[in-house]
């Protein structure tokens, strides 16, 4: 077996922190980085193919966007 680069040491040691950062979170947490995620998604296909953005996908970044702060930024 080869030896690991120092690139490949620092990405594991970022995707350990990162698994044990996922575990750490709450379902509500979860569940708000993903919807987010998916509105973010929406929006930029629509930005991307029509140049344009939809007043639902605005209302949904919007709620997304409350969810974040609900979630992570209220409770420090």
């Amino acid at each position: 077996m080869r030896k690991k680069y120092d690139w490949e040491i620092k990405q594991d040691k970022q995707r350990k922190l990162r698994k044990k950062g996922q575990q750490a979170l709450t379902l509500e947490q979860i569940q708000a980085v993903h919807d987010t995620y998916e509105a973010l998604n929406s929006a930029m296909i629509s930005i991307r193919d029509l140049n344009d953005l939809a007043l639902s996908e605005i209302k949904a970044l919007d709620e997304a966007c409350c969810d974040l702060h609900r979630e992570f930024i209220s409770q420090i």
